[in-house]
């Protein structure tokens, strides 16, 4: 059985591991960064579905004998889907506990287990969003207008995506609040004191390359996220404009490595 800390010593792994290599489609992390065990996630509609467009926001919530055990997934945006119950909670095969399925639906081989990380439950979901499952439905009304009444569960879709789009000022506001608070305390604060060192002749107590390396990879992360964001919107001229800032400033800090 997983202990306490070795599932903060995972969560901790895979969630550095997402900070130095972004997937496309999602991005992750903490709620508060004193606890492990609730991450903040956002989904991307994925290219060529309904839900393309869309800005879908949920907390994955993590049990203390992690991996042993699933993690709970929760859409706090609006989000119709026959797989999603209409509380937000997820409804997957690889949700749900290891072993054999009560009622007889799933194969065991299909639910969870240790080896899934926070990347493949994402992809997961993303996967669901692009093909429902309406044998088993989580909502149900949802799994009927997606069988009998495509043209309804579209335009239900169609304004979650709307609604979900709302959210991209605040979004950007905390983009631009990690990168000034990120830029000062991880590189112009070390390398103006190695600089200040510097002038005195001393031998700097501390390099500067891991800083720059860390807000390198912070930078690469925005950078793929704002570009997600200015495909959807093409004529947003502020994400254009901070696009070009956060590209700019990553070939001045590689250049600077």
């Amino acid at each position: 059985m997983a202990s306490p800390s070795q599932a903060s010593l995972l969560l901790q792994k895979q969630l550095k591991d997402l900070c130095k290599n972004p997937v496309d489609g999602f991005s992750a992390g903490l709620v508060d960064e004193s606890n492990l065990f609730e991450w903040s996630v956002t989904i991307i509609g994925p290219p060529d579905t309904l839900y393309d467009g869309g800005f879908f926001n949920a907390i994955m919530t993590f049990p203390q004998n992690y991996p042993n055990s699933p993690p709970t997934v929760r859409f706090t945006s609006d989000v119709w889907h026959p797989n999603v119950y209409p509380d937000g909670k997820v409804c997957i095969s690889i949700l749900h506990p290891p072993g054999d399925d009560p009622n007889g639906y799933e194969l065991a081989s299909e639910r969870w287990t240790p080896v899934h990380t926070v990347e493949s439950i994402m992809l997961s979901i993303i996967s669901m969003l692009s093909s429902p499952n309406d044998e088993s439905p989580a909502n149900v009304e949802a799994a009927k207008e997606w069988r009998d009444r495509r043209d309804d569960f579209r335009k239900k879709v169609g304004r979650c995506v709307r609604k979900s789009q709302e959210l991209i000022p605040q979004i950007i506001k905390h983009l631009l609040e990690v990168f000034l608070v990120q830029t000062w305390t991880q590189v112009f604060k070390p390398f103006s004191t190695f600089l200040e060192q510097k002038k005195k002749k001393r031998r700097p107590k501390h390099t500067t390359k891991k800083p720059l390396h860390s807000i390198v990879h912070l930078l690469l992360s925005l950078n793929s996220t704002l570009t997600q964001l200015l495909h959807l919107h093409d004529s947003h001229i502020l994400l254009r404009r901070l696009l070009v800032l956060f590209r700019r400033q990553r070939r001045l800090l590689v250049a600077a490595l």
